[in-house]
């Protein structure tokens, strides 16, 4: 997928990305139109295409700025935790999950990317939550038996709507391969 994309080509789908997050995070675009955030599956793609790490960077700032002005317009702060900090490596995990898959030859990146990507969503889910729920000082006596019977709970709504998003991109990014290989645009 890396190769059929030009630099402009990248860094118009990186704007989308960040304007997606900006309008699915809960502030300030978000009442706009309700999506169910999108910042999981931005960082994934951005991997996937090859966005370089200043965009990476780009999207947990701003990802960080729209929680940080979410609060400071009232919303509760919550999740505001010393946990807070263990986003930027479950965000680096799906980055660099969605990088590896984007790298795969174009005929299994559609397979590769939907395991991938759940993997790397499983993954960053047990670093944001699991620091969370024994770090955030908001949990008496926090226990593994508990955090799992959270994760039974929690895990399916943080899993799918990303999950959609991203097979829907895969799905899109395998078609458009298809068809530039019937027009002689070739790839790995």
């Amino acid at each position: 997928m890396q190769n059929v994309l030009t630099h402009l080509n990248r860094s118009a789908i990186g704007l989308l990305l960040g304007l997606l997050i900006m309008l699915s995070r809960p502030y300030p675009l978000s009442g706009i139109i309700h999506l169910a955030d999108v910042t999981h599956a931005a960082l994934f793609i951005g991997g996937f295409i090859g966005l370089g790490y200043r965009w990476f960077g780009g999207f947990v700032a701003l990802a960080v700025t729209l929680d940080m002005l979410s609060i400071a317009s009232g919303t509760d702060p919550f999740c505001l935790s010393p946990a807070y900090g263990f986003l930027l490596p479950a965000f680096a995990v799906i980055w660099y999950a969605g990088a590896a898959c984007g790298n795969a030859p174009v005929k299994v990146q559609l397979p590769l990317g939907l395991a991938g990507f759940s993997l790397a969503q499983v993954t960053a889910f047990f670093i944001s939550s699991g620091s969370f729920y024994f770090l955030s000082g908001k949990f008496v006596d926090p226990t593994l038996t508990e955090m799992l019977a959270r994760t039974e709970r929690y895990l399916p709504g943080y899993f799918s709507s990303s999950f959609i998003y991203v097979a829907l991109f895969l799905t899109l990014a395998a078609a458009f391969a298809l068809i530039n290989r019937r027009q002689g645009v070739h790839e790995h």
